[in-house]
């Protein structure tokens, strides 16, 4: 999970924003792997750069399939929407030893997750690219929770972003969206995972000695982290007070 969100963060830093000491900074865990040379990533500033000091990880293949593509388009979005395809992927083939309990909270955890993630993924097609239905659906996570397959289909064929809330029958998703759609700061992804927040803080609260109490247990340290780490982003950047809660993952939408 860490690597992976590292990795988006290599991809964005040396190709748009080229940042060295940001990069330095802001790397989680995957300065950690002996088979990367760190001083090599950070001085990195092309594609193939990247290529080259993270051969030898399992998803170099992710980079490599797309490398063309990206020297077509300059566009990262779909190359991170595959890498969260292969974390998805590996937890769901993970899960099938849990315990029926566990699958349970389990589902939830990560169930949750890959709905909004794939809403949001759709919103954002939607709204800034030009990709088909049948492109789209190749691109989101095949496993869903409270949406199916028919509503993700549906949603994938409409023109409007805005008219994707129409597509959904769970409640609690539809009111996230029509909120997310409506917020004026334009910060649609923390109206999910503050959504996912709530739901693994009740989760932690009835799930004792399972796996996924200790799951929802590190979801929620994560997001803190995350929040620890946009505080410190917004001092550094000299933003208002008011503007940096604005982007907390804990403070309640």
């Amino acid at each position: 999970k860490f690597e992976i969100e590292d990795l988006k963060i290599i991809l964005r830093t040396i190709l748009m924003e080229n940042e060295e000491d940001y990069l330095s900074d802001n790397l989680i865990y995957i300065d950690r792997n002996q088979k990367i040379n760190f001083n090599n990533l950070i001085q990195a500033s092309s594609y193939e750069e990247i290529q080259e000091v993270l051969k030898e990880l399992h998803y170099a293949e992710i980079l490599d399939e797309f490398a063309e593509q990206y020297q077509q388009n300059k566009n990262l979005f779909q190359i991170e929407m595959t890498l969260d395809f292969h974390y998805f992927s590996r937890l769901n083939d993970l899960a099938a030893e849990f315990s029926n309990k566990d699958q349970k909270y389990f589902n939830k955890i990560i169930g949750t997750q890959i709905d909004l993630l794939n809403i949001q993924w759709i919103y954002r097609i939607k709204k800034y690219y030009n990709l088909s239905s049948g492109e789209i659906l190749n691109y989101i996570i095949p496993f869903h929770f409270k949406i199916t397959r028919e509503e993700l289909r549906k949603m994938s064929q409409v023109d409007n972003p805005n008219n994707l809330v129409k597509q959904i029958s769970y409640a609690p998703y539809q009111r996230l969206l029509e909120k997310a759609v409506e917020d004026v700061n334009n910060i649609f992804e923390r109206f999910f995972l503050n959504y996912i927040f709530m739901q693994l803080q009740q989760i932690k609260s009835e799930s004792f000695f399972t796996i996924s109490n200790i799951l929802a247990y590190l979801y929620l340290r994560e997001y803190e982290l995350r929040d620890i780490i946009t505080i410190i982003e917004g001092i550094r950047y000299s933003l208002p007070d008011d503007r940096i809660k604005n982007f907390l993952i804990r403070k309640e939408v």
